[in-house]
């Protein structure tokens, strides 16, 4: 009884997902223009401050969402769709297609986008603060209130 629990409970589905977040614009950064100095290629670094802990996107986007994602005010606050999907690894992995009003076409061999999850807590001896434990994988209170980082 208890393996057969453990094998149903590690089957996820491989379905796609959709999940709509806010996030805030931390940075942009154009990376490649056209003769007439329009953006082609440019990455949006996103914090999702409803996370619990540090939860940070960076998205390269092409042609079309470079434009639109370059003109909006950083420390925005605007709303973000993503998709999850099973990786070639097996892991689920969660990806920007709209920043705002912006909408991006994420590249599967895009290797420049990534996402950086941490939790700290502080490490105490004797009531003075001596150092910091952090976490680097989702936690279940991360999960709970920002279920598209479940890997």
């Amino acid at each position: 009884m208890a393996l057969a629990l453990v094998a149903a409970s590690s089957c996820k589905s491989t379905k796609e997902r959709s999940f709509e977040a806010r996030a805030k614009v931390t940075k942009s950064t154009v990376n490649r223009r056209d003769a007439a100095g329009v953006p082609t290629v440019a990455d949006v670094e996103l914090s999702f401050t409803s996370c619990p802990g540090e939860v940070l996107k960076l998205v390269r986007g092409g042609a079309d969402f470079a434009p639109c994602a370059t003109k909006i005010a950083l420390g925005t606050e605007v709303p973000i769709k993503l998709i999850t999907a099973v990786r070639r690894n097996g892991r689920r992995s969660a990806r920007v297609v709209q920043v705002g009003d912006c909408k991006r076409t994420p590249d599967p061999t895009d290797s420049r986008s990534y996402e950086t999850i941490r939790t700290c807590e502080k490490t105490e001896t004797d009531g003075i603060v001596v150092g910091f434990k952090c976490e680097a994988q989702p936690t279940p209170a991360m999960l709970a209130a920002c279920p598209w980082l479940e890997q």
